[in-house]
């Protein structure tokens, strides 16, 4: 692995670590806000993703 491949892995599993720590904090202690964070990331990947149809996954269902 070069080190800039080495750098990235470390980058991501400290981020990925400060999630654990957050998750494990009580909810009103945490950092971020991972429930309006999926919200949006849902509503945004629902409006940009469409089948071969030409409908959205959201009109589909």
């Amino acid at each position: 692995m070069d080190s800039a491949a080495a750098a990235d892995l470390t980058d991501v599993l400290c981020e990925f670590d400060a999630v654990l720590a957050d998750f494990a904090s009580p909810f009103h202690a945490r950092h971020f806000h991972y429930e309006e964070h999926l919200e949006r990331m849902k509503r945004r990947s629902s409006a940009s993703v469409s089948d071969s149809s030409g409908f959205s996954d959201s009109e589909s269902k």
